[in-house]
């Protein structure tokens, strides 16, 4: 099988813009683009194949006639799927320095964050200085993904949302 190509979503947001299309080399009509997902597994936005003899196919619809996708691809889904959640229920960025996950919302503050401490004791630490962010320590051996999919579903909001199990 050949590489495959897929068209991207442009997902509108508030605080987007119009740069990310014309940087990709993307005719839309879309406005205040502020996400590209590149490959999706999320319900309703799966991701389309652009070229090629399965042109117009859906990731799930290959999946059918091929097997489960490799390990890195399934990977990539699996990401995208817990940073949808994750934008849903109020985290803007999500970012990895070392053994720390940092996530970004002005909407998630201390109160939201009960589950979360409690089920992470001495793991968790919040700062309202600046850009507000809590922060999840990452223990040797864990996966931060399925760390940053269990902390993302324990916030309120998310359990309605599409999961994964990486």
């Amino acid at each position: 099988m050949y590489p495959l190509k897929f068209e991207p979503f442009l997902r509108p947001m508030i605080w987007g813009g119009e740069k990310i299309a014309a940087y990709k080399g993307v005719e839309t009509s879309v406005r205040s683009i502020g996400e590209s997902w590149e490959l999706s597994g999320v319900a309703g936005h799966e991701s389309i194949v652009a070229e090629g003899p399965c042109k117009g196919v859906s990731l799930p619809e290959l999946i059918d006639r091929y097997g489960s996708p490799p390990k890195s691809v399934q990977g990539l889904v699996d990401v995208s799927l817990v940073r949808v959640t994750a934008a849903r229920v109020g985290i803007a960025e999500i970012v990895q320095r070392g053994d720390q996950l940092i996530l970004y919302s002005d909407i998630v503050g201390p109160k939201q964050l009960g589950e979360v401490m409690e089920k992470f004791p001495h793991r968790v630490l919040y700062n309202a200085l600046g850009r507000p962010y809590f922060s999840l320590r990452v223990q040797k051996g864990e996966s931060p993904l399925v760390l940053l999919r269990d902390v993302v579903t324990l916030l309120p909001g998310a359990q309605n949302q599409p999961q994964t199990k990486p």
